[in-house]
């Protein structure tokens, strides 16, 4: 009885270790969804996004890199910085109540 029961755990054991070597592995090119080279990132496609000093409500929207994407700011913040929570210049514009009265899109969307 003692017998059998090594034998089927050794039968057992070979067979894992054999499973094991068959299987290499999933290479850096399958994980991720754009089937490239994880490590190398020279063909990957980025938003062509011109980014210039245009004031507030003379840009036009860059469109979003994929689906829920955060939104990219198309004009200059420069003198509207810092934003703070008490101090958000951005909402003078952006805020739900009036942006679709001036054009901006309301935040948070």
């Amino acid at each position: 009885m003692m017998k059998k029961k090594t034998i089927l755990l050794g039968s057992v054991a070979i067979m894992f270790l054999a499973a094991c070597a068959l299987n290499s592995g999933v290479s850096s090119e399958q994980i991720g969804l754009r089937k490239a080279s994880l490590e190398n990132e020279n063909k990957v496609a980025l938003v062509d996004a011109s980014f210039t000093a245009l004031q507030p409500g003379e840009s036009v929207l860059f469109e979003r890199s994929f689906e829920n994407a955060p939104p990219l700011i198309s004009h200059t913040i420069e003198d509207m910085l810092p934003i703070t929570k008490d101090n958000n210049t951005c909402l003078s514009c952006h805020d739900k109540a009036i942006a679709t009265d001036v054009g901006a899109t309301p935040l948070p969307a």
